[in-house]
C-alpha cells in the first residue's frame, strides 16, 4: 500500500515538472512579444481593410 502511495506521489512530482517546463517553455519573453506584435500587426490589418471598404 505504502508503495503505491509513493509511486503515485513521483508520477504527480513527474507531471507537475512536465507541466511547468511546457508552461515556462510557452511564456518565454521572446514568445510573448511576438505574439503581442501578431495582435498589433493583425489590428493594423484590420483597420486598414475596414478603410479601404469600397463604397
Amino acid at each position: 500500500m505504502r508503495l503505491w502511495v509513493a509511486y503515485g506521489l513521483i508520477a504527480l512530482m513527474l507531471a507537475a515538472a512536465v507541466a511547468g517546463v511546457a508552461y515556462i517553455r510557452h511564456n518565454r519573453p521572446d514568445r510573448k512579444y511576438l505574439r503581442q506584435r501578431e495582435r498589433e500587426d493583425q489590428k493594423s490589418r484590420d483597420r486598414f481593410e475596414a478603410n479601404n471598404i469600397p463604397k
